[in-house]
């Protein structure tokens, strides 16, 4: 064989050798990229296989639950009352009816935020053909339970020393009238059937409310109102207490107590008709009584009855906290230094009144109930000339001050009156306390 034809021949045999040898490791690059990317699946599967459920759970973002906080606030006035010269006033001769709207119109912008606003009506619809009258047996025209309606006030206080002066046909006409104004009527019932108790629910938060009066000396073993005795079978219709048998009393309290809580209720409210007129000191027997209710769980105690404005105080108790405002004085009347400084030596201040506003607050999340806030209104009866008689408004006295002519107050005396008004009730609010919160409608 020739040298050239062996040369070609070893090349031949080089480069077949090189190009298996190259597929090879093509081959074995991709087998192994194969194996890996295999590998890397069944990782996969079986990371996916072994992950614990509650482990994928803790890995999701969690959704935490916001705590909303709903609220309910609750006003109280003190004695509405209608006298002789107050009927007068508000009766238009020409249309032959009475109307007693604008005895409350400055007072309709601190009613309308509030949920539930009571006040104590002491008078009776009894009806025009019984003839109105005043002081000592009242019967009043039904459209005072209309103005107080208009005004913004919800439920109403029957119960009182006043609440039988027009016997059995006016205690019941009272509580159809207030029905038919869409009034919701408290300490008097019309039936056994019904409870000595409402209950309201604003924003999720129940709100039990009752009433109670003092009775007057008992003939015999009768329950009397004003002096008049009540019959038997009108008595369970009535909340009443005595003084000397406040434990008898007590009794049939704790239990509207547990029914309302039974309803839901979460705050307790009484109204009490008590203590002594023209006194502004609470009586032994108001302290002791509202210590008792204290302790059974009531949450506000709104009083009525002096004529004037009391302290207000806040009793502990086991853990249990009792706001009481002892007295509200009046809402409105004609009692005043011109018409009773002959007969007591504190007139001037059945003039002034005290609205009071009090809010608690909800947790969606704990369910918990706390008052959150106490705020006060100074009241003042402004009577004024009109025409041949009187006209008569209630005024916020702070506002007032801050305004006198909106309020229609000209008189440098006049003006002296409503500071030294607003001065005396500060006062008395914040004797014991002085946490509470001046409102007037202009700082809201």
């Amino acid at each position: 064989m020739s040298k050239a034809k062996i040369i070609a021949l070893i090349l031949i045999i080089f480069f077949s050798i090189v190009t298996i040898t190259g597929c090879n490791i093509v081959e074995g690059e991709n087998n192994q990229e194969e194996e890996n990317n295999q590998e890397s699946e069944t990782e996969k599967d079986n990371s996916l296989e072994e992950k614990d459920p509650n482990e994928e759970q803790e890995n999701v973002e969690e959704i935490e639950e916001i705590e909303e906080l709903t609220e309910v606030t609750i006003t109280a006035v003190g004695d509405v009352m209608v006298h002789e010269s107050q009927l007068n006033a508000q009766y238009d001769e020409t249309e032959d009816s009475y109307d007693f709207s604008n005895n409350f119109e400055y007072l309709e912008p601190y009613l309308e935020n509030s949920d539930i606003n009571i006040a104590n009506l002491e008078t009776t619809f009894a009806g025009r053909d019984r003839g109105y009258s005043s002081f000592p047996l009242f019967n009043t025209p039904d459209a005072l339970g209309k103005a107080l309606g208009e005004a913004g006030f919800n439920i109403i206080s029957t119960i009182n020393n006043h609440t039988f002066d027009t016997g059995e046909q006016g205690f019941f006409r009272t509580l159809e009238v207030l029905e038919e104004q869409g009034l919701i009527p408290v300490g008097t019932r019309m039936d056994e059937t019904e409870d000595r108790y409402v209950i309201e629910e604003i924003e999720n938060i129940k709100v039990g409310i009752t009433a109670y009066t003092y009775e007057t000396q008992r003939n015999e073993e009768q329950i009397t109102l004003n002096g008049i005795s009540i019959p038997s079978h009108l008595e369970p219709l009535m909340n009443t207490f005595h003084d000397h048998y406040k434990e008898e009393a007590l009794v049939e309290m704790e239990e509207i107590i547990q029914g309302m809580k039974a309803d839901g209720a979460e705050v307790i409210i009484f109204n009490l008709h008590w203590g002594n007129e023209y006194h502004r000191e609470p009586s032994d027997h108001q302290r002791e009584l509202a210590t008792k209710l204290s302790e059974l769980g009531v949450d506000i105690i709104f009083g009525s009855h002096p004529h004037v404005v009391q302290p207000i105080d806040i009793i502990e108790n086991n853990g249990q906290e009792t706001l009481v405002i002892y007295s509200m004085g009046n809402l409105i009347s004609n009692q005043r230094e011109e018409t009773l400084r002959n007969y007591t030596n504190n007139a001037q201040y059945t003039e002034d009144g005290l609205m009071v506003h009090v809010t608690f607050q909800k947790s969606s999340l704990s369910g918990e109930i706390e008052r959150t806030l106490v705020e006060y209104t100074p009241l003042w009866v402004h009577r004024y000339t009109r025409g041949n008689g009187f006209g008569y408004s209630v005024l916020p006295v702070a506002e007032a001050i801050e305004n006198f002519d909106a309020f229609n107050i000209q008189s440098d005396a006049l003006k002296n009156r409503l500071r030294t008004s607003l001065e005396r009730t500060e006062a008395m609010v914040n004797m014991n306390i002085d946490s509470f919160i001046l409102k007037t409608h202009t700082s809201e």
